[in-house]
């Protein structure tokens, strides 16, 4: 589970919702769009340079990271 904010990108635990991980917004460098969800890029000096994520919404959450 992941929530997008103006400042940051969380992953949350989808059973208990604690936050698991946290990136903050201006070190993402890439995104788009895929088939079943979209892949967030946040480079090669981040230990974990990219985030997939399943989503039907993938669209609505593209262009709520492009807004901010």
């Amino acid at each position: 589970m992941i929530g997008i904010n103006h400042k940051t990108i969380v992953s949350l635990d989808a059973h208990n919702k604690q936050l698991k991980k946290e990136w903050p917004l201006n070190e993402l460098k890439r995104w788009a769009p895929s088939k079943s969800g979209m892949v967030l890029d946040f480079g090669v000096e981040n230990k974990q340079r990219y985030l997939t994520v399943e989503t039907k919404d993938s669209d609505s959450l593209i262009q709520l990271v492009s807004d901010c």
